[in-house]
């Protein structure tokens, strides 16, 4: 039985790649967006909304949060051994999302990877980092390599998680 992804992760000798469908992150991005507007509808009017995933997981929030035209605002994105897909198209879009330049801030973003990660190389996410901060707006990038770690969610970096949920979930949101 396959499964339907917008991104297949293919293992080659030397290194580890992704091949994204443009089309199938779109269609990721706009259940996501569905799924955030019920949320919202259904919530307090706090403004506090987290949006984030392990992976493939946190590959999608982070473009739909920074470049997918996402319909409600976000109090921060999170990103756990995963990476910025379609990077290529992410840089510069003025029709959704928030481009750099354009007036509006993007949400704080914490990124996290293992140095370990053999399915997802760091160098993708450090890759991702760079873009947010150079191209995309973001100013508020807290970024973590944790030694040792593999495609995986370790003690240390869930205790920094903590911590930047409740930085920005506790900052006076417009």
């Amino acid at each position: 039985m396959a499964l339907a992804a917008y991104s297949s992760v293919i293992k080659r000798p030397s290194k580890i790649h992704t091949a994204t469908d443009p089309s199938s992150v779109a269609e990721a991005v706009s259940s996501l967006n569905r799924l955030l507007a019920a949320e919202v509808a259904a919530l307090p009017s706090t403004g506090r909304l987290l949006l984030g995933g392990f992976s493939q997981g946190g590959a999608l929030a982070l473009y739909a949060g920074l470049a997918g035209g996402l319909s409600c605002r976000l109090a921060g994105l999170v990103g756990l051994s995963c990476y910025l897909p379609l990077m290529e198209q992410a840089y510069g879009k003025t029709e959704c999302g928030v481009a750099s330049g354009s007036g509006q801030s993007q949400p704080p973003v914490f990124l996290a990877h293992g140095d370990a990660d053999e399915v997802v190389l760091p160098e993708r996410s450090r890759a991702a980092g760079q873009l947010m901060r150079e191209k995309l707006g973001v100013t508020d990038l807290r970024y973590h390599v944790y030694p040792g770690l593999e495609h995986c969610n370790g003690n240390q970096e869930m205790a920094d998680l903590k911590d930047f949920i409740w930085s920005v979930l506790s900052e006076k949101q417009p």
